[in-house]
């Protein structure tokens, strides 16, 4: 019987997958090393004789070989930095074999045409080696057939530049060989004519009124010619450029992580923007876009993005695309001198035409308050807002002269306007009182109804039919800027709301445009009339939600990086469009405003009756006349109690509530009191003495 042994144990060759992924990427790429320096004759013979026999076989694509082999050392390799698919390997190769034989290099090539040539003849065989080189570059450069035909056409085109400067080049020397071989007699130059004056019309167009046209030319004939300021003028800072990291990095960050969600997902375009850098998803058909929405956090966790947020645009307008913004680890400053200097604003017409700074897709981006009509302004302290209002006001200064353009300046904050202080462009001084902005408001409202009976009286529908009839300078266009809304509101929330509703509704065609800017965007500042005749919006970075969903009727702005980086939405279009705002320095709006000064100082015209016309009105109603002693009581309680409400009044003078009600009402006309705030019963009184109250 056999002796029962052991099992012998059976040697194993055992290695990771890794590591043999790391050798063969060894392997390729010392391959393409030694092959590439045999290949330039510094190696030894040997090496030498097997380059030629290379050459022999691959002709002049030998060099193709050594890329091909070390796309594939790459591919084995798996470095993080750069990855590559397998697309890119399989690409490489078909590549090198098809162009091989299309092209006839080397003893392969050869063989693989006159192989296809004997089977199917000579058309069959270009078109099939030609479709698979197309084939190959579509695979290895991932891009699609009208992709591949563009670049290819770029280089083409950058292949025979050379041939188009040489020829350039022999029409000048021909052009210049011939003005030498003309006779001297034809080379004097001719003296220019004197150009006569241009008479205009002596007969009447459409109904033009002789004396206006009288007064235009008189007008026309006292005033210098308007020159906008020069560009160098804001072109003081320095443009700094962003850093948006790795971007094939994150493309494979956001592939991978939706896959392991269950989600298939490619991203097919890349936009880079100043602040932000939008990567373009397509979906695969049936997955719910609700379920893309809701890995918003863990897209921002795997990409780290700055802040730690990112933003979906779910879809891109116009694209069966998902846009995922993510924020740049360093913003570009966009600069309001490369955006004046732009064909969008150069080539507009429109006297209203103003920055606004770089889209996500890299272009610049203008707007025209003209076609808004009214623009509704939100931001956070610090986001960005009044930098835009300068760049707004400033863009105006370039593109309008002083007599096609007045404005109205509120800035309840005292410091925000003031370097454009006494500017020509300016009806009336900067205006920091709360009464006097409505005032302003309601003298605006009566320019309106003056402006629409001067339409009616010449027969037009609007101000462009207007200016083409009568020229602009007989009908400026008038802008009313306010910083804080807020502050306003506050003040005598009612009339103002009323005062800008009737502007909003109808100034448009008369030229009248609004401009209304706060920090705090709440439904009782911007209320639901005011966002109804104010379509145009933009918002910049807001605390909340809430915020967001009051100024653009929807969230999104609480995403915002700051810093310019706003939402902008067209009165035309549906969903918000992200712009990093241009950036425009104190010292630049100086140097504008300096200029304009200096220059056209004569043009400074203020109109008193904008902030006094509505007052003097307001005072002649609320005169005090004769006090009744019941009024007389409620102010001794109020001085005493320095606050006062109507309970308050009740209790102490034992009188029912309408008629406390009454007497505070009294006491707030006579401006004894201050204006109520929104959820606060008791008013501070301004009273110290009774006295004060015969005065």
């Amino acid at each position: 019987m056999a002796r029962r042994g052991r099992k012998r144990k059976v040697t194993r060759f055992k290695i990771k997958s890794e590591v043999s992924n790391n050798i063969l990427a060894i392997l390729f790429l010392t391959l393409a090393f030694v092959l590439s320096l045999s290949l330039w004759g510094l190696s030894s013979p040997t090496l030498v004789s097997v380059s030629k026999e290379m050459i022999h076989l691959f002709g002049y694509l030998v060099w193709f070989l050594i890329f091909s082999l070390l796309i594939s050392g790459l591919f084995f390799l798996r470095w993080r930095r750069l990855t590559l698919y397998l697309n890119h390997l399989v690409g490489s190769w078909s590549f090198l074999f098809t162009a091989l034989a299309l092209f006839r290099q080397g003893k392969i090539g050869q063989s693989l045409w006159n192989y296809l040539q004997d089977e199917f003849g000579s058309l069959i065989t270009f078109v099939v080696f030609l479709s698979g080189v197309l084939v190959s570059l579509m695979l290895l450069f991932d891009l699609s057939l009208t992709e591949v035909i563009e670049n290819g056409l770029k280089i083409v085109n950058l292949l025979l530049r050379p041939l188009k400067w040489l020829k350039k080049g022999v029409q000048f020397w021909l052009k210049l060989w011939s003005w030498k071989k003309q006779p001297k007699e034809i080379q004097v130059k001719k003296e220019p004519q004197p150009s006569l004056p241009i008479k205009e019309k002596e007969v009447d167009e459409g109904g033009k009124k002789p004396e206006l046209k009288e007064m235009k030319e008189n007008k026309a004939a006292e005033l210098p010619t308007w020159q906008p300021p020069d560009l160098s003028l804001i072109s003081l800072v320095t443009k700094k450029p962003a850093d948006r990291g790795d971007i094939n990095q994150n493309k494979k960050i956001i592939e991978e992580t939706l896959a392991s969600f269950g989600i298939k997902a490619q991203v097919k375009r890349v936009s880079e923007g100043a602040a932000v850098t939008q990567y373009a998803l397509e979906i695969a058909a049936g997955t719910k876009v609700s379920k893309i929405i809701s890995l918003q956090n863990n897209l921002a966790l795997a990409l780290a993005a700055p802040q730690g947020r990112i933003r979906m645009q779910v879809p891109i307008p116009g694209e069966s695309l998902i846009g995922i913004e993510v924020p740049n680890r360093n913003l570009e400053l966009v600069l309001t001198s490369e955006v004046l200097a732009s064909p969008a604003f150069q080539r507009s017409s429109s006297k209203l035409v103003f920055a606004l700074g770089k889209g996500v897709d890299g272009k610049l981006e203008v707007a025209d308050l003209a076609e808004m009509p009214h623009l509704l302004v939100a931001g956070a302290t610090g986001s960005g807002k009044s930098v835009f209002l300068n760049n707004l006001i400033t863009s105006f200064l370039y593109k309008a002269s002083p007599e096609e353009l007045k404005m109205i300046l509120v800035d309840p904050k005292r410091v925000e306007l003031t370097l454009f202080k006494d500017l020509p462009y300016l009806i009336t001084p900067v205006i920091k009182e709360a009464d006097k902005v409505l005032a302003a408001l309601n003298w605006a409202v009566e320019e309106m109804k003056g402006r629409y009976k001067q339409l009616s009286e010449v027969g037009v529908r609007n101000i462009e039919e207007y200016h083409k009839l009568m020229g602009r300078t007989e009908m400026p266009y008038l802008v009313i800027v306010i910083d804080e809304l807020a502050q306003v509101m506050l003040f005598s929330p009612n009339e103002v709301e009323k005062a800008i509703t009737q502007l909003a509704q109808m100034a448009r065609a008369v030229g009248i445009h609004l401009v209304l800017a706060t920090q705090r965007p709440s439904v009782d500042i911007i209320t639901g009339l005011i966002k109804a005749n104010i379509p145009a919006r933009i918002s910049f970075y807001v605390t909340s939600g809430v915020d967001s969903k009051v100024i653009l009727d929807t969230p999104g702005a609480e995403k915002l990086l700051g810093k310019g980086d706003m939402l902008f939405l067209p009165p035309d279009q549906a969903s918000p469009q992200r712009i990093q705002g241009a950036y425009i320095s104190t010292a630049e709006v100086r140097n504008v405003t300096n200029y304009i000064r200096e220059k056209y100082r004569q043009f400074l015209d203020y109109k008193e009756e904008v902030t006094t016309a509505f007052l003097s009105s307001k005072a002649a109603t609320s005169s005090p006349g004769k006090i009744s002693e019941e009024l007389r009581q409620a102010v001794e309680v109020a001085i005493n109690e320095k606050e006062i409400s109507i309970s308050l009044l009740q209790r102490k003078l034992r009188i029912g509530y309408n008629k406390a009600a009454r007497l505070v009402e009294e006491m707030e006309e006579r401006g004894w009191l201050e204006t109520a705030e929104p959820g606060k019963k008791r008013r501070k009184v301004l009273l110290s003495s009774l006295e004060q109250i015969s005065s």
